[in-house]
């Protein structure tokens, strides 16, 4: 392998997702702590693959959301619908941080496409000095199969298993 490219504008970033959605690629970065700017609140940044006037293709920034020290994101697809959970460890100032699953569309409340990703929150988890979070499938049929996340809590000794409920959507 060699280096494509350096992504601009990446402070503090310790985990990447990758998200295929309505054929577009996008890169979804986690950032835990700055030094630069001494603080665990930081813009995560959303990358689209662009190609641009001479025809290379590059990671372009295209969105950004805020995180709370986060240590991980996974990103799951639940029919058409793509999710990222993102595991928050500490603010700066405590552990008492909510993780969350995210909604990521590339599609307005008008049924149209737009370049620009939007990120809506979908659910909170109560999680203190959150480390990982899995997101995995039970068996069976994609119709009936249980979709289901982990998140671990380091400063309670807890793991958050949840359940997909189909009837709420979350």
């Amino acid at each position: 392998l060699a280096k494509a490219e350096t992504l601009p504008q990446s402070q503090g970033v310790v985990a990447v997702a990758h998200v295929s959605h309505f054929g577009d690629e996008f890169l979804v970065t986690v950032s835990h702590f700055s030094q630069e700017l001494d603080s665990y609140a930081l813009p995560s940044i959303v990358y689209r693959l662009h190609q641009n006037a001479e025809g290379a293709r590059e990671w372009v920034p295209v969105q950004t959301y805020y995180t709370y020290g986060a240590t991980q994101v996974v990103s799951f697809r639940i029919k058409r619908d793509v999710f990222l959970a993102i595991a928050n460890y500490y603010n700066g100032s405590s552990h008492h941080v909510q993780s969350e699953v995210v909604r990521f569309s590339v599609v307005d409340a008008q049924g149209q496409y737009t370049p620009v990703p939007i990120l809506r929150a979908n659910q909170s988890i109560a999680t203190v000095g959150a480390r990982a979070v899995a997101h995995f499938h039970g068996t069976g049929s994609p119709a009936v199969r249980d979709e289901m996340l982990l998140f671990t809590s380091e400063h309670n000794d807890t793991i958050h298993f949840l359940v997909w409920d189909r009837d709420a959507a979350q």
